[in-house]
């Protein structure tokens, strides 16, 4: 009798517990590891939050790259009513030398519309590596950006998966607190049908002992039950579930896995080669050293195209072709642009 008591308190020890059976609903939700793991890279918002940064970086990578082809370009227009012209009715002139008639004048009783196009092109040519430390710069930060993205899907991966295996372990050991109250109910059975019958070797301290063994059976049942639903609240809540939804791990019960351990070194050589942490370490000390480039490039004179240009209509007027009259109304030009730094 007494190797049938200390198996029951083997059993009872902390971390064990009971689960009622329950009946499996229509909210209830079976997933495998798998299916667990890729629902919260799906749903969780700290990889979200870090992916826009990585969108970021890009359309930033993006830009560097197309600021190798007009670094600025700018194309303004203006609308609005300008004059006609009141020509004189003695004029001999044709309409190319209106200027040479001193009595023609702008007619604002009878407007016209004017429209005008202004545009600004530059176009660098040598700019001792600022150009390409930018572009590299910019590539270089789209790859600690992506190894930090990888490095936050490891951390919510590793996150669910610990709370996964944790309702596992629960469930194991609600199976074995079940084991255990068995044993307890053909314990008290066999000790009563003994007393019953008189047998030396068992009297009523043996079955006190079993009673104070229930008690702390029961004491135990409750704890792993509470157990088993904070993690089944935990996993559900890593998934973004709503509250009537039940989880219910697919893998079936917890197995042990045959590991190998390896020296030390091929560890190191993994991590060194593998961890998001050294890759975006590294690609930020190259992104540093680009931006080095672009900063001692302003040592330098900088060599750029510039070009403008300016086209002006109003209905009504005529062009003049001498390079000394000018018509803000309506002309057109274009050459160099020095307005740029």
């Amino acid at each position: 009798m007494r190797p049938l008591l200390l198996l029951c308190m083997w059993l009872l020890m902390p971390g064990s517990g009971l689960l009622e059976a329950r009946a499996q609903s229509a909210d209830t939700l079976r997933l495998t590891l798998i299916q667990t793991l890729q629902r919260a890279l799906e749903v969780s918002p700290d990889l979200r939050a870090v992916a826009s940064r990585l969108d970021f970086a890009e359309a930033r990578y993006d830009q560097a790259r197309a600021s190798r082809f007009l670094t600025q370009f700018q194309l303004q227009t203006a609308h609005a009513m300008g004059p006609g012209l009141k020509i004189p009715e003695d004029n001999t002139f044709s309409p190319e030398a209106l200027y040479l008639n001193p009595e023609v004048r702008n007619d604002w009783r009878n407007v016209r519309p004017f429209n005008q196009l202004e545009i600004q092109l530059i176009q660098p040519l040598w700019t001792w590596g600022e150009l390409s430390g930018q572009i590299r710069a910019a590539r270089y930060g789209t790859e600690v950006e992506a190894a930090g993205t990888r490095q936050k899907a490891l951390e919510v991966a590793a996150r669910t998966g610990e709370l996964y295996f944790s309702l596992q372990l629960t469930e194991a050991l609600l199976r074995l607190a079940r084991e255990t109250g068995e044993i307890l109910d053909r314990a008290k059975e066999e000790v009563n049908r003994l007393l019953q019958e008189g047998d030396p070797t068992v009297d009523d301290a043996d079955l006190f002992q079993l009673r104070i063994t229930e008690q702390e059976y029961l004491q135990r049942v409750v704890e792993a039950e509470e157990r088993h639903q904070i993690a089944r609240s935990a996993l559900a809540r890593q998934l973004l579930l709503p509250d009537s939804v039940v989880i219910d791990p697919a893998e079936g019960p917890l197995a042990p896995l045959s590991f190998t351990l390896q020296p030390l070194e091929t560890y190191l050589e993994l991590a060194e080669a593998n961890r998001p942490e050294i890759q975006q370490a590294r690609a930020g000390l190259a992104a540093r050293e680009a931006l080095v480039d672009v900063a001692r490039s302003d040592y330098y004179p900088k060599l750029f195209l510039g070009i403008s240009g300016r086209w002006t209509y109003t209905a009504g007027r005529y062009r003049q072709p001498n390079p000394y009259i000018s018509d803000p109304y309506l002309g057109e030009s274009c050459g160099p642009d020095s307005d740029f730094g």
